[in-house]
């Protein structure tokens, strides 16, 4: 895929240019989904769900039979195949008006359609995978400690309503990683905790809310990865249906008696 955007300095408005391969088959759906320099994401929008056909149609002449001669009005008959077409009539047209102009009869015309794909549903949404928000809901002072004894940092714990997920875990220490002010300090997920190593005098000031917001960021972006998970998942539930029904198709009609 091939990708480019041009500012608009009138408007202020972005015009993009998308340039993508896709797959053969029905059901080809393009989403885009645009972040900008701060990480504010739109969120994933559907473009269109395309039908790709680069295989072309195959001719079968039925009558008559070649080399036949006669001095009489004949009949061409055949069939048609296509591995995507659900409209028989999208080929009797085109043969209608060809044959039509050289003053021979109309062809009858019988096309052996494979079942198109089902349309894919639109990407469930992150709800639907049973996430719940995790919210900071308060300091468990009974397990402040100070680890050195001879200095003044705590080790501050930050109660969760629930235990995070691996991958919500990651994401959190991603979003910590590059301080944002001189009084950051450092962070981590313990259980249904989360830990800060500071002066009790910072904790109002600086942590608290610098935990909270780094938590709502946290639960944007583990919902924007379930929702990323749950589209490849549903591309990988189509591939492979697709290739049961190629299965099915190459096996058809075989014959042993």
């Amino acid at each position: 895929m091939t990708a480019s955007t041009t500012l608009d300095n009138d408007t202020g408005l972005y015009d993009y240019s998308l340039t993508i391969d896709l797959s053969e088959g029905a059901g080809q759906s393009v989403y885009i989904e645009e972040i900008d320099n701060a990480g504010n994401t739109s969120g994933l929008v559907l473009l269109d769900t395309y039908t790709v056909d680069k295989a072309p149609p195959v001719i079968a002449l039925i009558a008559p039979a070649v080399g036949t001669t006669t001095d009489a009005q004949i009949t061409v008959s055949g069939t048609i195949t296509d591995a995507i077409v659900t409209d028989p009539q999208n080929f009797k047209d085109p043969f209608s008006r060809l044959l039509g102009a050289v003053g021979v009869s109309e062809p009858t015309v019988t096309a052996k359609p494979r079942p198109p794909r089902p349309k894919p549903s639109p990407p469930p949404s992150p709800e639907l995978g049973y996430f719940k928000d995790i919210t900071v809901t308060g300091i468990d002072s009974d397990k402040l400690y100070k680890p050195d004894p001879k200095k003044e940092l705590y080790n501050v714990y930050f109660t969760l309503s629930a235990q995070p997920p691996r991958e919500w875990v990651q994401i959190f220490e991603a979003e910590r990683r590059f301080p944002r002010h001189t009084m950051w300090r450092h962070a981590w997920i313990e259980g249904h905790y989360i830990g800060v190593n500071c002066c009790l005098d910072e904790v109002k000031k600086y942590h608290s809310n610098d935990i909270k917001q780094d938590v709502v960021n946290t639960n944007q972006k583990y919902r924007e990865y379930l929702q990323q998970q749950a589209i490849k998942e549903q591309k990988q539930m189509l591939k492979e249906e697709e290739e049961k029904r190629e299965i099915k198709d190459a096996l058809e009609g075989l014959d042993f008696d």
